[in-house]
């Protein structure tokens, strides 16, 4: 009898344990972008963006996985806006800056340049609001 019971009682817990689990990543995250060998990833706090302060992490990432942290990343939220020198965590790829976002923003726009290189570019992340 308990052989029988065994295998339903673990489906069961792990039923329970999927309906308790968050729907965090079930978003819909924003696509990467690649500049040459660069994945650069966006992630926001908080998901979905919000009119007001927001923070905007760039996520630098060589194609053999490596941080790409060699790079001066700046951010604004429209083309009329000053560019922001993003912050970069140590040497982990990871550049952050927090920036005002009003509900007519629909794009940030990330320049992109290779230290001690003239090579540059600019892309342009949607902006999803909640």
């Amino acid at each position: 009898m308990r052989r029988i019971l065994r295998p339903w009682f673990v489906a069961g817990l792990c039923l329970l344990m999927l309906a308790c689990s968050s729907d965090e990543d079930a978003r819909v995250r924003i696509p990467s972008q690649y500049w040459g060998d660069v994945q650069v990833r966006l992630e926001t706090r908080p998901e979905p963006v919000r009119p007001g302060m927001n923070e905007f992490l760039i996520i630098a990432t060589q194609k053999r996985g490596l941080p790409a942290y060699d790079m001066v990343v700046s951010l604004r939220t429209s083309s009329g806006s000053v560019w922001r020198q993003a912050i970069e965590d140590g040497e982990s790829g990871v550049y952050r800056r927090a920036l005002a976002v009003r509900p007519t923003d629909r794009v940030l726009e990330v320049q992109l340049r290779k230290a001690r290189e003239t090579a540059e570019t600019v892309l342009r992340f949607p902006l999803r609001f909640e």
